[in-house]
């Protein structure tokens, strides 16, 4: 089957980006003035309006009272950063909370703002940020809820589900009267079935006996489809609107229930993992604060197409806006997840050795079953081939090298502090299918791209890149070490 692009989500980018452009765009000039004409106006930009009358002249203590024991002072300072601006930018390197320090933000400007300016807006360009997203705010005591389906299976998911527009919408008043109207359209729309059936077979005149006509009948179920969608879409913004904060994908800012909404505060997270373009489906939503929170010394955004890639769109707003020093981004500095000995080269290549180690980090001793925090294993004998299906490579030493080293550390270790991750789809599944061989069960074994953001205890990577000419492929890339 060929791969097509996703028809829906390019005709929300493409209306989104028309909207942008706009003379009705309710969003702010100097949003505008960046994004649209690459102007520059720094640190100096004024504050939002909509953000104006809570904000004003507070200290910053002020505005983040409560939080003393969940912010560090990094993420304190881009928060308030965040406040005083009409588009900021949080640039957080691996294990320093961006997410955690985003949804902080958002809960503090619900909580003050007390719904006077309607819900905010937390978004993100995959289904499992934006769980993420949900997860956070849920935990901090928002009022959330959630624009199209959460992408996790597990049980500890059912919150999440709680959480979406469709389990909320089910509970409106007006949820019952819908489903009747569902049904009884749907069986009206049966028996116009029936009675064209029997006109193109030539049993039947083109009226029946009452006297009218099937068409006529048709059309009167194609306006009952049409008020009734009218209804849907009036009860999911009736929804939205009695929360504190609406998450969505970038996507799902186009959807139909999200296309006359606009917030006083939009987040975007993970937005240097997401195009230009694909952003543009969250500004268009924005009246007031923006916010990008990301990190443009990790993974890009994922373009196939070379001639979109020649002609820029594989950079980020983020990382653009970053680059030109336009929009010079809140840096993170405190980590909480990585070794100190993991930590110090990304810190040393990537941020100009800035990162620090939190308490837990500093304390976090190696995993007994290894005699260090990294280990390199040299597979000298393998080199990468094409996989068999498709154009993604695989490396076959490597496949039973990483194999042995899971078979060794399972003895000493559970399945659920392991995994194996690889940049290749083919590398993936080449050690997925050996691990059900060898009857290793329960390890989970993803890309790169596919495990962003998530950590685990104990990772094995597989490099797969092996060849006489040193071709790297997308590997060059070293932002996909971080």
């Amino acid at each position: 089957m060929d791969r097509v692009a996703n028809r829906t989500a390019y005709k929300r980018t493409a209306a989104a980006l028309a909207e942008l452009c706009g003379a009705a765009w309710a969003g702010s000039g100097v949003v505008r003035k960046l994004i649209m004409e690459g102007g520059h106006v720094g640190r100096a930009q004024p504050q939002a309006a909509q953000l104006r009358p809570w904000v004003g002249e507070l200290s910053d203590a002020d505005l983040l009272r409560g939080t003393a024991a969940l912010l560090n002072p990094s993420q304190s300072d881009a928060v308030c950063a965040s406040f005083r601006a009409s588009l900021s930018a949080v640039q957080g390197p691996p294990g320093t909370g961006k997410t955690a320090a985003a949804c902080l933000l958002l809960a503090l400007a619900s909580r003050n703002l007390g719904g006077s300016l309607g819900p905010l807006l937390a978004t993100a360009d995959s289904n499992a940020a934006a769980d993420e997203l949900l997860s956070s705010l849920l935990r901090l005591g928002v009022r959330a809820v959630r624009v199209g389906q959460p992408s996790r299976a597990e049980a500890s998911s059912r919150a999440l589900r709680d959480a979406s527009l469709v389990v909320k919408a089910a509970d409106h008043p007006d949820a019952a009267h819908i489903a009747h109207t569902r049904t009884r359209l749907g069986e009206q729309a049966a028996a116009v079935r029936e009675a064209e059936g029997r006109v193109a077979q030539g049993g039947q005149g083109r009226h029946n006996g009452d006297g009218h006509g099937y068409e006529e009948a048709a059309r009167a179920v194609r306006r009952g489809w049409e008020e009734l969608k009218q209804r849907e879409e009036a009860v999911a913004r009736e929804v939205l609107m009695a929360h504190e904060v609406v998450v969505s994908t970038l996507v799902g800012c186009g959807s139909a229930p999200m296309r006359d909404l606009s917030f006083a505060l939009v987040v975007i997270d993970e937005a240097s993992q997401a195009t230009e373009a694909r952003c543009a489906l969250a500004l268009a939503r924005a009246r007031g604060a923006v916010v990008l929170v990301g990190d443009q010394k990790q993974l890009p955004p994922t373009v196939c197409s070379g001639e979109a890639r020649a002609a820029g769109l594989e950079t980020s707003l983020f990382a653009r806006l970053a680059a030109s020093g336009q929009l010079p981004p809140s840096l993170l500095t405190t980590q909480y997840r990585m070794h100190p000995l993991i930590r110090a080269w990304p810190s040393s290549y990537f941020y100009a050795g800035r990162l620090e180690d939190a308490p837990e980090a500093k304390a976090r001793a190696p995993v007994a079953a290894l005699p260090s925090p990294v280990l390199f294993c040299d597979v000298a004998e393998g080199r990468d081939e094409k996989a068999p299906v498709g154009s993604s490579m695989l490396n076959r030493a490597e496949v039973a090298a990483a194999v042995s080293v899971v078979q060794r550390l399972r003895s000493e270790l559970p399945a659920a502090s392991l995994c194996v991750l690889a940049p290749y789809r083919g590398q993936v599944g080449a050690v997925r299918r050996a691990l059900a061989r060898a009857g290793v069960g329960g390890i989970e074994v993803a890309t790169v791209d596919g495990f962003q953001g998530r950590e685990q205890e104990v990772v094995v990577f597989s490099c797969v890149r092996a060849n006489d000419e040193g071709r790297l492929g997308f590997l060059a890339d070293p932002r996909l070490l971080n």
